[in-house]
């Protein structure tokens, strides 16, 4: 019996070794999740930050009451800062919002154009425009007259389309991150800004990203930001871009795209007044559509 009960010691010590391996490793990298300002690497590593929210709570079996409050405060605030961004936002009445990232093959562009139009959207911001995709243009012509579109390097290019009038304000980034443009809604001067914003790290250039921010920080006025960020709401990237524009996410975050089965929530809205969102047909792109109505 004692050598069984010995047996049975060793065996759960060693569980509780390793999962207190699994705990110290979430808390590291939850805590790193937490500081892009010091490396790029961490809006990466804030991705995954609902795993390692969880990793780290399991450290609540340590055996010193310290470790178990700080393991369990830091967890709990790392899982609390992504389930902020599935709260439903309140419904703007200032102005709807759709934003598409169009995939540069897709070959279902009038459905996407008929599909824009049903949505009773007063700007559309679109991503992966390209010589192929770019009669959309055209298709939505009539409705939204006032185009905005910036050329980059290869086919790519950024747009913001509008049903009302674009002041003689308008901006391309030198990187292929953005293009924005300068409407009147009520009576008040609006900046539209249609982003593409690169991989996070390892891939993409901190200076796509930089050069970003600083255009974004420049815009005076009232700003609404929208389009394909390549990152969740919760990482430094995307609240890196809400503090520059002084916004507000439009909630909830939606899965609007989909990667080896998992459902991520790349796109975003952005308003001075938050808005809340809605889910629009993929209709041959790899993105889902994002409709907002937004408070600006």
């Amino acid at each position: 019996m004692r050598g069984s009960e010995t047996a049975e010691k060793v065996q759960g010590g060693g569980m509780k070794s390793t999962l207190m391996i699994f705990a110290v490793t979430g808390f590291f990298l939850t805590l790193w999740g937490f500081l892009p300002d010091v490396h790029r690497s961490a809006i990466s590593i804030a991705l995954l930050r609902p795993l390692t929210g969880l990793m780290c709570l399991l450290g609540i079996i340590a055996e010193r009451r310290w470790a178990k409050l700080t393991f369990a405060v830091v967890g709990l605030i790392s899982l609390g800062s992504v389930a902020l961004h599935g709260l439903p936002g309140k419904p703007g009445e200032d102005l709807r919002i759709y934003s598409k990232n169009l995939l540069d093959a897709n070959t279902e562009i009038v459905a996407i154009a008929e599909d824009i139009r049903e949505a009773g959207a007063d700007v559309v911001m679109l991503q992966e425009l390209v010589d192929e995709n770019a009669h959309i243009l055209a298709l939505l012509s009539e409705t939204f007259p006032h185009q905005h579109v910036c050329r980059y390097s290869g086919k790519k290019r950024i747009a913001v389309l509008s049903r009302g009038p674009m002041t003689d304000e308008r901006v391309c980034s030198q990187n292929r991150s953005m293009a924005g443009a300068r409407i009147e809604v009520a009576g008040k001067p609006v900046w539209i800004v249609s982003v593409h914003v690169p991989y996070p790290w390892p891939a993409g250039t901190p200076e796509t990203v930089a050069e970003l921010r600083i255009m974004l920080e420049a815009l005076e006025g009232s700003v609404v930001v929208s389009g394909d960020f390549n990152a969740f709401p919760w990482t430094g990237r995307v609240q890196d871009i809400v503090r520059a524009t002084n916004t507000k996410l439009a909630g909830p975050m939606r899965r609007s795209y989909v990667l080896f089965g998992l459902p991520l929530p790349i796109d975003h809205v952005l308003a001075p007044g938050g808005g809340r969102t809605k889910l629009r047909p993929r209709l041959g792109s790899d993105h889902w559509g994002l409709l907002a109505d937004v408070t600006l």
